[in-house]
């Protein structure tokens, strides 16, 4: 509000002074109080504010949308971890046996995708015919190679497993000159398979003609003759070539 103060002449002087007004004084019918200074400088920095609130939303919003977009874009990218199904077979031979562990695309249908064989273990010694003295040990000498299947196939897959044995011409032969004999060596070898955590299917001695059939499958399957093969309730190997018996 206006003063006045004396001058050392003894004259009066008049004194205006400035006193901020704050935002509450602002009216409709009073606006004086608006045009002040301090008032400008106040609506001013709040407008800079909130401008700036708007920028760094709006930038973090874009960063989340990019990182949304990248992450999408990779996922689709990202090849699909294929899922396998697995077979084991045991061929029985008169020289000696072998474990053969197959593997195929689990999501193809009716269990059609390609058979491959992945893995192949010796059995120490010779062929489980070689046991007719003591029939005992021929499942025994089973063991070592299935204990390496276990840990080759994933645990999750073990009770779907389906595991073979096929013997050959050496158990054809044992079993000609005793039968009692060839049934104990292939009794040994089913307790030893069905102690097993995997899907046993059964263990025999197949005949010449169904070996000969396995051969022909065998070679028109690996030259690609045949282009599709549905599934299969015995598969097994022989002389080094893939056989498969059809149901």
């Amino acid at each position: 509000m206006p003063t006045a103060c004396t001058s050392g002449l003894g004259e009066e002087m008049p004194i205006s002074v400035s006193v901020p007004v704050p935002l509450s004084a602002c009216s409709s019918e009073d606006t004086q109080g608006c045009n002040s200074p301090v008032f400008a400088v106040n609506t001013e920095t709040k407008g800079k504010n909130a401008w700036y609130k708007a920028v760094i939303i709006i930038t973090v919003l874009g960063i989340t949308a990019i990182v949304a977009l990248v992450t999408t874009a990779v996922l689709q990218n990202k090849p699909l971890l294929q899922k396998y199904k697995y077979g084991i077979v045991l061929d029985a031979g008169s020289s000696h046996t072998a474990v053969y562990i197959y593997e195929w695309p689990a999501e193809k249908d009716n269990d059609t995708g390609r058979v491959q064989q992945t893995h192949s273990c010796k059995v120490q010694g010779a062929g489980i015919s070689s046991y007719s003295v003591l029939p005992g040990q021929a499942g025994a000498s089973l063991k070592s190679c299935m204990k390496e299947a276990e840990s080759l196939i994933p645990l999750s897959r073990h009770h779907e497993t389906p595991l073979y044995l096929g013997a050959t011409a050496g158990m054809r032969l044992l079993r000609m000159e005793n039968q009692s004999l060839s049934d104990q060596v292939l009794w040994s070898v089913e307790e030893v398979l069905r102690s097993s955590p995997f899907s046993y299917q059964g263990a025999r001695i197949i005949t010449g003609q169904e070996e000969g059939a396995f051969g022909w499958v065998t070679v028109n399957y690996l030259s690609d003759r045949l282009k599709q093969v549905r599934t299969f309730s015995f598969v097994f190997k022989h002389c080094s070539s893939i056989m498969f018996a059809p149901r």
